[in-house]
């Protein structure tokens, strides 16, 4: 399957998990990123989750575009099962631990909006849960681009 593909390393890496046959692009041509680190970033992760069998994520923290983005790039990745938590609304424990038995990865966004109850709530549930991978996204690191390089790296 003959793809445009950019020189990025990580697209090159994209390329070969899909089995596309690479066609030298510029990156606003290529097929794994259209010249977005974002987009790359996100097809990378959502590459490891589905090689590690982990399609259920769940990201706790993140604003509205944020979140809105996350939303987009899903379409990207049809077998990934994304939910996403505002981190600023009051949550029971019974919420977290529902949503955290229903998820392989939950990500704490902690450099976003999020309430410490909230995330400490989270943190608890996954901690708990044996199947599931807990990623803190490192403070200071934002937006969707550092979410994605986060999980992808917890997964190896």
């Amino acid at each position: 399957d003959l793809h445009h593909v950019c020189a990025d390393p990580l697209c090159q890496k994209i390329a070969a998990a899909h089995r596309w046959v690479p066609l030298r692009s510029p990156a606003h041509g290529c097929s794994a990123c259209a010249g977005r680190p974002t987009q790359r970033a996100y097809r990378w992760m959502a590459h490891r989750l589905e090689v590690t069998r982990r399609p259920r994520l769940t990201v706790v923290g993140g604003s509205e575009q944020t979140h809105a983005e996350l939303r987009a790039l899903a379409t990207l990745a049809p077998d990934l099962k994304q939910r996403l938590v505002d981190g600023t609304v009051k949550t029971t424990r019974q919420q977290a631990r529902s949503h955290c038995r229903g998820s392989d990865v939950v990500v704490i966004w902690g450099s976003t909006r999020l309430d410490h109850a909230v995330s400490q709530l989270y943190k608890d549930e996954a901690l708990a849960a044996d199947h599931v991978l807990l990623v803190p996204v490192k403070a200071g690191a934002r937006g969707v681009q550092a979410l994605a390089r986060a999980v992808a790296e917890a997964l190896g």
